[in-house]
């Protein structure tokens, strides 16, 4: 089971590319914590022994106290045989290594926290409310973190726009001199892509924006970049430039994933949370997951959808499956994230980066 849960849909940031349609300025009510244990409770009961818990938002981070105590009960069902992996997606402002070290004690050990790239370029678009910039702190965080002697993991990521791809490697060769050492610590890039939202801040962005292959295209040289340099591969899928073949292409294609809102509300895709229209359902006080009729097209796949002929009869449909599901639900067609010559030239400097480090796996690469 695959369960984000939104303790907090409202932020401490305004960022203007922000894909939450609204953000509602709610916390999760106690019964929502509640029904969520019931939930995992009565799963166990019919078999559960893996369950992924993932803190979103929002910002989690404004409501550390009640993560940190409901994690902590959560694993006092560690003794009926259930297997919990707790992560955070934060902005890292609120983040002290402090806070992270109680998150660690209540099993939370994956983090992502986003840095726009260098200082100037990251707070033109990651602010707090009131305007004022976000780096320096946020970095100072991030590097007392990495004085900590425990396990946890920091994914460091970075959104890029057409226009500050010089500041995302000056990122690079920053997290290269600060974190580069610690393997608990690891960098990618993301492109920003268009997505309309109610306060449409974005648009002041449009003509930055990247296209989908030009976005992928840019972050697969990124990521090329990154692996020159950290002198290491990671075996996350976000990070490395070649596809793999996949059992699904997010969690929102798996039919025990939901995301829970702050008073229950189901959704399957992040980027229409706050949106009560796109929701799939509610969770009863009682642990019940209520799905309405829009929960059928989200747990259909590539192979029940009417308009599939494109990509039944494409050779990369295993790396894939159709991709974006909500892109196939809203436009009624597939859009294609991997191309054979995105492909073949990451594979071309696979081998450049291999035959320049190890000869022999260069060898076996080409082949």
């Amino acid at each position: 089971m695959h369960l984000t849960l939104l303790p907090a849909e409202a932020c401490n940031f305004a960022c203007p590319y922000c894909f939450q349609y609204k953000k509602r300025n709610v916390l999760m009510s106690d019964w929502v914590y509640d029904a969520v244990y019931k939930l995992v409770e009565s799963s166990i009961e019919q078999g559960l022994r893996h369950l992924k818990v993932g803190w979103f938002g929002g910002e989690p981070t404004l409501t550390a106290s009640r993560i940190i105590s409901f994690m902590n009960r959560l694993l006092t069902l560690q003794s009926r045989g259930l297997l919990i992996r707790g992560s955070m997606v934060t902005n890292g402002y609120l983040l002290t290594a402090e806070l992270l070290t109680e998150f660690v004690a209540a099993g939370i050990r994956q983090f992502q926290v986003t840095l726009d790239g260098d200082r100037e370029n990251h707070d033109r678009l990651r602010y707090l409310k009131d305007g004022s910039p976000t780096f320096d702190k946020i970095y100072s965080n991030l590097q007392a973190m990495a004085k900590l002697d425990f396990e946890f993991e920091i994914s460091i990521r970075c959104n890029f726009l057409r226009s500050s791809i010089e500041s995302m490697e000056k990122m690079l060769y920053m997290f290269l001199r600060d974190f580069g050492y610690y393997r608990r610590f690891s960098i990618y890039f993301r492109p920003v892509y268009y997505y309309e939202t109610a306060q449409d801040s974005v648009d002041q962005f449009r003509a930055e924006i990247c296209t989908i292959q030009e976005g992928l295209a840019l972050q697969n040289r990124l990521a090329i970049q990154t692996m020159q340099l950290v002198k290491r591969q990671s075996y996350m899928r976000i990070f490395d430039p070649l596809p793999k073949p996949t059992p699904s292409w997010c969690p929102s294609d798996r039919v025990n994933s939901y995301i829970v809102g702050a008073d229950g509300t189901l959704f399957v895709c992040d980027t229409l949370v706050g949106d009560k229209s796109k929701a799939i359902g509610h969770l009863s006080r009682d642990g019940l997951i209520i799905q309405n009729e829009k929960a059928q097209a989200w747990r259909s796949t590539i192979f029940d959808e009417k308009n599939n002929e494109k990509c039944m009869s494409c050779k990369l449909l295993p790396l894939c499956l159709g991709g974006c599901h909500r892109i196939r639900i809203m436009t009624g067609e597939p859009l294609c994230f991997w191309r054979h010559d995105d492909i073949v030239w990451a594979m071309h400097q696979y081998v450049k980066l291999y035959a320049s480090q190890e000869p022999q796996l260069a060898k076996r690469e080409s082949r």
